[in-house]
C-alpha cells in the first residue's frame, strides 16, 4: 500500500471505518510536489475540521458574541493565566480548546531562550514589514514550537496584531500543521476587536493552500474503488467554500455524486452552500438551500440567517436583508452578535440612516458586546454623507461604550479635517501619538498632513513630512506634489555625491595612461603605492602613450618625477625581472629596455597592446624616426649618481 494511503488513515479517524483491502489497493503515485509531510499538515487541517463539524453548536460559537462581558481582561484568558477558572468556569463564554505552550525556562539550548526572548521583546515593536523580515532571518533555526510560543506571547501582551502576523508567516513555513487551538485562540482575541475578515481568515488561508491537496486525495479515494463516506463530501465542499473565487460546478457535481450515492444532504454541507452563495451573490441557490434547511429538525444555525442577509445585500436587496434579521429575531428569541454587525453593515452602506441609527440604538440597548464594528460603519456613513456633527456624536458613544481603536480614531480625524476643525483635529492627532494603544498609521499621517497643507500651515506639514520619512510611511501622490513644492523653497536641495568605482581594467589603463602625469598640489610626484600598480596592462598603456621605441629597437618610456620617485619605479621594474636603466634628459627621466630586455618588455605587455599600434611599437624593429628620445645615450649605466635635481613645477613637455 502506498505512503499517501498511510497518512490518509492515520490523520483521518473517519476513515478507519471504510473496508480496507489492502491487498487490492492501488493508488496514483503521489506528486513530487506534494510531500509525505504535506499531507500530514492538510490532514490535521481536516482532523480539526471534523471536530469542529461533529459539534452542533460549533457555528453558534463562532458567531454568538452574545455572552460578552465589559471586563476585557476575563475574556479569552489561557490556560494557567490568573483568575482563568478553566472548565468549570462561566459556562456562558465560549469554550475553546486548550492551548499548551512550553515555558521558556523550559526550552533545553540557552541560545533559543535567547532568540526567543529577543523576539518577544522586538517584533511587537515593528511594522508588518519589519517584522516579516526578522522572522525570514530566523528560518534556519525557527520550528512551529518557537513560533507558536512568540505568537502566543503577542497575545498575552495584547499586541494581537504581532500574533496575527506571526501566524501569519507560520503558515507559510514548509514546516507547519495546521494548530486547532492556536487558531481558534487567536480567532477569539481578532473577533474581540470586532477584526472579523481576520478571525476568520486562518481557515480561509488554510483552505486556499490545501484544497488542492483534499482533491487529490479525494481522487486517490474514487479511483481506488472505496466507498466515499458523507464526511468526505462535506469536508471537500467545506473548503470550496472558503475560497475566494468559487467553482460553483464543482460543489453542484460534489452534490451530484452524493445524491446518486444516497447521501443526504445535513446542516453543515447546506451551510457551506449557503456561504458560496453569499460569496457569490446566488440567491436561487441560497434560497434553495435555505428551504432545505428549514425541513431540517433541530432549528435554524445563526449562521444561516447571517449568510441569507449577506446574498440579499450582494444584489442590492437591502430591505430584504433586514426581514431576514427580523425573522431571525422572532425565530430564535434573539439575534446574535455577527447578525447585528451583518445588518448594520448592510445598512450602513446602503446609507439607509434612519433605519440604521434604529438598529445602532436597539444594539446598544441589548448589551452585547462588541459594538465597535457596529460603530465604525456608522461613522463610516456619516463620513460619506459629510454628517460631522452625527459622526463627533457617535464618536463620543463609542468612547462611553467600548474601548475605541486606532481605525475609530482615524474617522473621527478625517472628519475634523473636512469640517475645517483643524484645532481640535490636531490634539486628537497628538493624543493619538501619546496612547500608546491607539498610535497613528500611515492614514492618520495623511489626513493630517492634507490639513496642514490646505490651511497653509506649512511648517507643520513638513513636520509630519519628516515624521512620515522616520517611520517610512507612504505620502499620498495628491499631497506629494504640493509638498515637493513646499519643501523646495524651504529646503535646499542636497545633491549626493556619486562615488565613481572604476573596474579593474579601467583602473589599470588610467594609471597607465597617468605615469608622464601625477600632479598631486600642482607638482609632479610619483605616488608612493606605485609598486601595486605596474602590471602588465599599466605598462602596456605608459608605452602607448608615453614610451618610443629606438631605430635600434629598444623600448624607452618617458616619466616626470622625482628622483626618489623614479628610483621606486625602477626598483619596482626589477623586482619583476624587467631590467632597464635610467637616463636623465633636461627635466625628463628615460627608463630604457635594451637589447633582449626589451623583447622580455615586448612579450610582457603586447596582448594588451591596441591592434592598430602593434607594428609601430614591437620590439626589434629598426624602423622609428630620429627625436629626443633617439639621442639619450644609455652606454654610460645610470644617471641617478649624478645629483639630478627634480623638476621645475611649470614643466609639462
Amino acid at each position: 500500500m502506498s505512503l499517501a494511503f498511510d497518512i490518509v488513515v492515520a490523520g483521518c479517524p473517519w476513515l478507519e471505518e471504510i473496508e480496507k483491502p489492502w491487498p487490492l489497493l492501488s493508488f496514483t503515485p503521489m506528486p513530487e510536489a506534494l510531500s509525505p509531510i504535506s499531507f500530514k499538515r492538510f490532514l490535521s487541517i481536516c482532523k480539526g475540521l471534523a471536530c469542529e463539524s461533529h459539534s452542533p453548536s460549533a457555528y453558534e460559537e463562532k458567531w454568538d458574541f452574545s455572552s460578552y462581558i465589559d471586563n476585557e481582561t476575563d475574556i479569552f484568558k489561557f490556560d494557567n493565566d490568573p483568575g482563568y477558572s478553566g472548565s468549570g468556569g462561566d459556562k456562558k463564554r465560549m469554550d475553546s480548546p486548550a492551548l499548551e505552550v512550553r515555558e521558556l525556562e523550559e526550552l533545553p539550548e540557552q541560545w533559543r531562550r535567547a532568540r526567543l526572548a529577543w523576539l518577544c521583546k522586538q517584533l511587537p515593536a515593528h511594522k508588518a514589514g519589519t517584522l516579516v523580515r526578522i522572522l525570514n532571518a530566523q528560518k534556519k533555526w525557527m520550528r512551529q514550537e518557537d513560533a507558536t510560543y512568540v505568537a502566543v506571547h503577542c497575545m498575552r501582551i495584547r499586541e494581537h496584531e504581532a500574533g496575527f502576523r506571526v501566524y501569519k508567516w507560520m503558515i507559510q513555513q514548509h514546516w507547519y500543521q495546521f494548530d486547532f487551538a492556536l487558531a481558534t485562540k487567536l480567532s477569539d482575541y481578532m473577533g474581540k476587536e470586532g477584526k472579523f475578515a481576520k478571525c476568520r481568515g486562518y481557515l480561509t488561508v488554510s483552505s486556499i493552500r490545501d484544497l488542492c491537496l483534499a482533491e487529490f486525495i479525494f481522487h486517490n479515494l474514487v479511483t481506488s474503488g472505496l466507498e466515499i463516506q458523507k464526511n468526505v463530501y462535506v469536508g471537500l465542499i467545506w473548503l470550496h467554500s472558503y475560497q475566494d473565487n468559487i467553482d460553483k460546478g464543482r460543489i453542484a457535481s460534489l452534490r451530484e455524486e452524493m445524491k446518486q450515492a444516497g447521501i443526504e444532504e445535513d446542516k453543515e454541507l447546506l451551510l457551506s452552500v449557503l456561504r458560496a452563495c453569499s460569496r457569490e451573490g446566488d440567491v436561487e441557490e441560497a434560497e434553495r438551500a435555505w428551504l432545505k434547511l428549514f425541513r431540517i429538525d433541530g432549528g435554524l444555525p445563526t449562521q444561516a440567517f447571517v449568510y441569507r442577509m449577506e446574498v440579499f445585500a450582494k444584489v442590492g436587496e437591502y430591505l430584504k436583508s433586514l426581514e431576514i434579521f427580523r425573522e431571525m429575531q422572532e425565530s430564535l428569541g434573539s439575534a446574535g452578535v455577527a447578525a447585528y454587525h451583518k445588518i448594520m453593515e448592510v445598512l450602513c452602506q446602503a446609507q439607509e440612516m434612519e433605519l440604521a441609527e434604529l438598529l445602532m440604538q436597539e444594539f446598544i440597548n441589548c448589551g452585547m458586546k462588541p459594538l465597535m464594528p457596529a460603530f465604525i460603519d456608522l461613522m463610516n456613513m456619516y463620513l460619506n454623507l459629510n454628517l460631522h456633527d452625527k459622526l463627533k456624536s457617535a464618536f463620543s458613544a463609542c468612547l462611553e461604550t467600548c474601548r475605541p481603536n486606532r481605525t475609530i480614531y482615524n474617522i473621527y480625524l478625517d472628519s475634523l479635517v473636512k469640517s475645517g476643525d483643524l484645532h481640535k483635529a490636531e490634539d486628537t492627532f497628538n493624543h493619538m501619538c501619546s496612547n500608546e494603544t491607539v498610535g497613528v498609521d500611515t492614514r492618520s499621517c495623511n489626513i493630517i498632513l492634507k490639513g496642514y497643507l490646505s490651511s497653509g500651515d506649512y511648517m507643520k506639514a513638513e513636520k509630519i513630512y519628516d515624521l512620515m520619512c522616520q517611520k517610512k510611511y507612504d505620502i499620498e501622490s495628491s499631497l506629494m506634489e504640493k509638498l515637493d513644492y513646499i519643501l523646495s523653497l524651504s529646503r535646499k536641495e542636497v545633491k549626493k555625491l556619486v562615488s565613481l568605482k572604476l573596474s579593474k581594467d579601467q583602473r589599470e589603463i588610467l594609471v597607465g595612461l597617468l605615469l608622464d602625469q601625477f600632479w598631486p598640489k600642482g607638482r609632479a610626484m610619483i605616488p608612493n603605492l606605485i609598486n601595486r600598480w605596474l602590471t602588465p596592462q599599466v605598462l602596456a598603456y605608459w608605452y602607448m602613450y608615453g614610451g618610443h621605441r629606438t631605430s635600434s629597437g629598444d623600448i624607452l618610456l618617458k616619466l616626470k618625477g622625482s628622483r626618489e620617485g623614479v628610483a621606486k619605479v625602477v626598483e619596482n621594474l626589477k623586482a619583476k625581472s624587467l631590467n632597464c636603466r635610467v637616463k636623465r634628459k633636461g627635466r625628463v627621466f628615460w627608463i630604457g629596455f635594451l637589447g633582449s630586455d626589451s623583447s622580455w618588455f615586448w612579450k610582457l605587455v603586447e596582448p594588451y597592446i591596441l591592434d592598430d599600434l602593434k607594428d609601430f611599437l614591437r620590439a626589434g624593429d629598426k624602423t622609428w624616426e630620429n627625436n629626443a628620445a633617439e639621442n639619450t645615450n644609455f652606454n654610460s649605466g645610470s644617471d641617478f649618481d649624478e645629483g639630478a635635481s627634480e623638476c621645475s613645477d611649470n614643466d609639462n613637455s
